[in-house]
Formats: structure tokens, sequence, C-alpha cells
């Protein structure tokens, strides 16, 4: 039972984090300061998550 309970959320965390990495693998700097603030937010959101 432990073994499905950890297995099932690994299969829901790695590619949770999997698109984030893919979607800014490439940063956006210099287009407008609104994006590159919404850039750095959802950036800074989703490290605080990984250890």
């Amino acid at each position: 039972m432990y073994f499905r309970k950890l297995a099932r959320s690994t299969l829901f965390l790695v590619p949770t984090f999997g698109v984030y990495f893919i979607l800014f693998a490439i940063p956006i700097t210099g287009l407008s300061e609104t994006l590159d603030f919404v850039h750095l937010f959802i950036e800074m959101f989703f490290n605080s998550f990984q250890v």
C-alpha cells in the first residue's frame, strides 16, 4: 500500500515539475517589465516546492 501511494505521488509530481522546466527552459527577458515580473513570480513559486 505504501509503495502504491509513493508511486502515485511520484507519477504526479515528475510531469508537473517537468512541464515547468520545459516551458521555462528559455529565459524570456527584455520583452516587457510585466512579463519579466510574471515569469519571475512563476519561477519562484515552483522553485519553492522543490527540495
